[in-house]
């Protein structure tokens, strides 16, 4: 038994050769009983353009986590970046990870965790329902847009979400990586350039069988629109890695 993956744009387009190829080769009548079914499959191809049934990279999970696990990235400036996994806890019969970040200089720890809506990551190490850092939510579809909102050392941050792709190809050093992508914006952060304050948002690329494979940063005007003349700032590049699934 085998698969077959389409495209949003190949899918109709094989459906409809194969409906011609029918008729033309056995001469089916308008009155076959074959046609309706023929139909409904081009309509149903048609309705699911990016659907992640069609999607080969679909996982349970969009961070595989487990003890052990790494991760090592290259920023724009060549700083390496270590993330690993190395405890864990129970919440609620949920397995909540602790996520070291060895920054070189400086080392952080945030508490992650996967749920049937997505994954998530707190700021703080004990997990506060009210008070999550990041929500990527998973499954999704492209287009799809939520924010959330959480305190960081007294100040509001609201973090601002919109799905951009469920199935977009990247060839790093590291490997080739279909992912998800997301933008993450928020007005209550600004990007420094040149020691002048910019609007700016993060496009972060999630390979469900790897995890977070590249965050790249985007500076933008205060309606969040690109400005040309800034180059896309590649803020987290995957370039070693050691995955296995909860």
């Amino acid at each position: 038994m085998f698969k077959i993956y389409f495209s949003e744009e190949e899918c109709p387009l094989f459906i409809l050769s194969l409906f011609i190829s029918i008729i033309v080769g056995r001469k089916i009548s308008v009155k076959s009983k074959i046609l309706p079914s023929i139909v409904l499959l081009l309509i149903f191809c048609m309705c699911t353009k990016e659907n992640q049934l069609l999607n080969p990279n679909v996982n349970d999970v969009l961070m595989p986590l487990k003890i052990g696990n790494f991760w090592e990235y290259k920023t724009e400036s060549d700083k390496i970046i270590k993330e690993s996994i190395d405890s864990l806890y129970v919440k609620n019969g949920i397995n909540i990870y602790i996520l070291n970040s060895d920054m070189g200089t400086w080392f952080a720890a945030q508490a992650v965790y996967n749920t049937p809506d997505g994954y998530f990551i707190d700021n703080r190490l004990f997990v506060n329902e009210d008070n999550h850092e990041f929500i990527f939510k998973y499954p999704c579809v492209k287009g799809m847009k939520w924010s959330n909102t959480n305190n960081f050392f007294g100040i509001n941050v609201t973090h601002n979400y919109e799905v951009l792709s469920v199935n977009e190809t990247i060839k790093l050093s590291s490997g080739v990586f279909h992912c998800y992508v997301y933008k993450v914006y928020s007005k209550d952060t600004q990007s420094v350039i040149n020691e002048i304050l910019y609007q700016s948002f993060e496009k972060y690329y999630f390979d469900p069988k790897i995890g977070l494979v590249l965050i790249k940063t985007v500076i933008t005007d205060d309606n969040f629109n690109p400005i040309s003349d800034f180059k896309e700032i590649t803020s987290r590049e995957l370039i070693d890695f050691s995955v296995n699934d909860e």
